[in-house]
């Protein structure tokens, strides 16, 4: 007969041939009856037993058998306590005795864990893939995209290049095919700038989206500060950076400072404050009263655009 680890695990000295030492789990059964089942055979809890076993316990048990069942003599619980205190040898020795007297109980748990686990390894890898392959197709189509301008570019920078040839190779032209020329050689200046602007983005996959106001803002003045949107402020002095933005206690005015630790960043000319909104109501594009001191701070006036 094989050593029991059961036994010394819960401290008892060996049991007799027909008192062997097992490992039981009580339940109610459908008579409303706390038991357990060992080898097919019903197990009760014996009636000298003077403690108390609960449904959905875990015992090491010595059990004896009868006639038709078996009763138990539960000797410790198998609880978080019991497997804290479990030594490296205890736990291998527990594993090797389950293994071969109760392999074949054991399989069924055994199979639908590893089943289990494979399926959601599994159900894992293929969401990854389609991730993966929706990340391939978004980055596809833009480059796709990028690509076209490209091209777009390169024609209007060659038609704008032949332009220059012409104007350059015509030297009894007149001042006003001089002054075309001139213009001419900046828009190639411009559009290599965006050339390279594209190519950059084409490798950081960046978006190419730029602020809606920077087309528009050319009317108004560079010093001048332009409410652009519920909670966006737009200025040709802002430069790209950090800025510490404020507003006085009333909320009348707002004072804007260029500051390494600020809360706010200007990209662009464009400012963005959460809470602008808060104090102003817009409604369309609107030019704000601005001061700018010699130290760059400007102070814009708020108080025509309050919120009632």
């Amino acid at each position: 007969m094989q050593p029991n680890p059961y036994m010394r695990i819960a401290g008892c000295s060996p049991a007799r041939e027909e008192e062997p030492s097992v490992l039981l789990k009580f339940a109610y059964d459908k008579k409303n009856n706390l038991s357990s089942c060992h080898k097919g055979t019903i197990v009760f809890v014996s009636q000298n037993y003077e403690g108390t076993v609960r449904d959905g316990e875990v015992w090491i048990c010595n059990i004896e058998r009868s006639d038709r069942c078996w009763y138990a003599t539960p000797l410790r619980q198998v609880d978080d306590q019991f497997y804290m205190g479990l030594t490296h040898g205890q736990i291998g020795e527990m594993a090797k005795y389950l293994w071969e007297t109760d392999r074949e109980m054991l399989m069924p748990y055994i199979e639908e864990t590893a089943s289990g686990k494979l399926r959601t390894e599994i159900d894992n890898l293929k969401k990854e893939l389609d991730s993966s392959a929706e990340s391939y197709s978004s980055a596809e189509s833009q480059i796709l995209t990028f690509k076209e301008e490209r091209e777009k570019l390169l024609k209007e920078i060659e038609a704008l290049r032949s332009k220059e040839d012409s104007s350059v190779a015509e030297e009894t032209e007149s001042r006003k095919l001089m002054d075309e020329n001139t213009e001419l050689k900046c828009r190639v200046k411009e559009l290599q700038h965006q050339l390279m602007s594209l190519r950059n983005r084409m490798v950081c996959e960046a978006d190419d989206s730029e602020p809606q106001c920077k087309a528009t803002v050319r009317s108004f003045a560079d010093r001048s500060v332009i409410l652009s949107g519920p909670n966006e402020l737009y200025s040709r002095s802002f430069k790209d950076g950090r800025y510490d933005v404020r507003t006085d206690i009333c909320g009348t005015k707002i004072v804007i400072r260029q500051d390494d630790n600020g809360q706010a960043e200007s990209v662009n000319g464009m400012i963005v404050l959460d809470d602008l909104e808060n104090f102003v109501e817009f409604s369309e594009r609107t030019e704000l009263p601005a001061d700018i001191d010699d130290n760059g701070t400007i102070t814009c006036s708020l108080k025509a655009y309050q919120t009632a």
